[in-house]
């Protein structure tokens, strides 16, 4: 592009000139170097190739993949837990827990709404959950009760009034067993506080036995020379009944050792003279 020239008539429009700065020429200014001297070529030094750095793809949430979680990994740092950890191996499993030692189930037993009498052929019935933990328990006819608690305590007590042994008492301050008048009243609702009872009936009686829910039972009497009685069992939490006899010469201690009953002695007590 040409050069315009400078207009010189017109001062105030005069535009500025640029000073123009002389520039060597390299090619003039470079001395030659004297050609006797040899000029040595200067070895060129191969870089030392260095680990590139994978190129990141942005910002990543996840940890390290395959063999770099090992080699990123901090010395002394525990692997990662679990099926997904770099060395492959499973957490191990817990031990299970030991089971809980089971009980044998109660034999089979007729229902108290299929039976209405016990007799020699039909000796026992099993009252349901329900029946076993409701009201009281109420036998006639009986002359002699005798109970033992879950913590072993035992006594008797007889229609006539007298006691043996010790008398326990529910958390509701009632007797667990006791005699009301002509009647042996067992508390239901505390029945996991009794093991068994005993209600021995008089000479030829028929016992009865009142259940909740206006359910009755009655008790055969046992042959001449025998004496019939209601045993009241408790097996896990739920109640039987069982008719089970005893020659009618035995007196009321002698009742006590030929089932098992230990009543200790206390200062007052007494039972009937003869059965």
């Amino acid at each position: 592009m040409a050069e315009r020239p400078t207009r010189t008539d017109l001062v105030f429009l005069r535009r500025r000139v640029k000073p123009q700065v002389a520039v060597p020429d390299v090619a003039a200014t470079h001395t030659a170097a004297p050609a006797s001297t040899p000029v040595t070529p200067t070895p060129t030094r191969t870089p030392t190739p260095t680990a590139t750095p994978p190129a990141s793809s942005g910002l990543s949430l996840g940890g390290p993949r395959g063999g770099a979680a090992a080699a990123t990994s901090a010395p002394g740092s525990r692997p990662a837990s679990g099926p997904s950890s770099v060395t492959g191996t499973t957490r191990p499993a817990r031990p299970a827990r030991p089971a809980r030692p089971t009980r044998p189930a109660p034999f089979p037993a007729p229902d108290v709404t299929d039976v209405r009498e016990l007799s020699r052929d039909q000796p026992v019935v099993r009252l349901s959950p329900r029946r076993s933990a409701i009201g009281t328990l109420v036998v006639t006819a009986g002359v002699h009760a005798v109970w033992e608690s879950t913590e072993l305590v035992d006594g008797a007590a007889f229609s006539t009034g007298q006691r043996m042994g010790d008398v326990v008492t529910t958390s509701g301050n009632r007797p667990l067993v006791a005699f009301d008048g002509d009647e042996v009243l067992v508390t239901l609702r505390h029945v996991r506080e009794l093991r068994r009872a005993l209600v021995v009936a008089g000479d030829g009686a028929w016992l009865q036995v009142e259940l909740p829910g206006d359910r009755r039972l009655s008790v055969d009497p046992a042959e001449p020379g025998e004496r019939v009685a209601l045993a009241v069992l408790v097996v896990d939490g739920l109640l039987e009944l069982r008719r089970v006899t005893l020659p009618d010469t035995l007196t009321p201690p002698l009742v006590h050792q030929r089932f098992g009953y230990s009543i200790p002695e206390r200062p007052g007590d007494s039972a009937p003279n003869g059965r």
